[in-house]
């Protein structure tokens, strides 16, 4: 179960028709199911924890947009190189993601 709403996404990008929620519910599957992996490797999951839900909604929520846009946009996403880099809302995502791993990793071995 996701930890985010199609809604909250659709806020995100400014999206108010349903024009893409196929694909926006194609995008929040698929990242639902890569942050469950790498949560797995330090909780169970999904997680459950009321305290950490908001966090992870709102992490999941900008993934999905960020990758949203890499689909829609990916011109804008082109370095002079000619490589594709990742939208700033996937990579502020991910970075968030980190540090939250980090936060329950430190309570989680100060209670052993």
């Amino acid at each position: 179960m996701p930890y985010t709403t199609l809604e909250k996404i659709k806020r995100r990008l400014g999206i108010t028709t349903a024009d893409h929620d196929t694909l926006l519910s194609d995008l929040l599957n698929e990242v639902d199911a890569e942050i469950n992996l790498i949560l797995s490797h330090y909780v169970a999951v999904p997680v459950k924890k009321l305290e950490w839900l908001p966090i992870l909604d709102g992490i999941e929520a900008d993934w999905v947009a960020g990758r949203y846009r890499m689909l829609i946009e990916p011109a804008a996403l082109i370095t002079p190189e000619g490589e594709m880099r990742e939208h700033v809302f996937v990579t502020d995502a991910k970075k968030r993601l980190r540090q939250f791993l980090e936060a329950i990793s430190s309570v989680l071995v100060s209670k052993l």
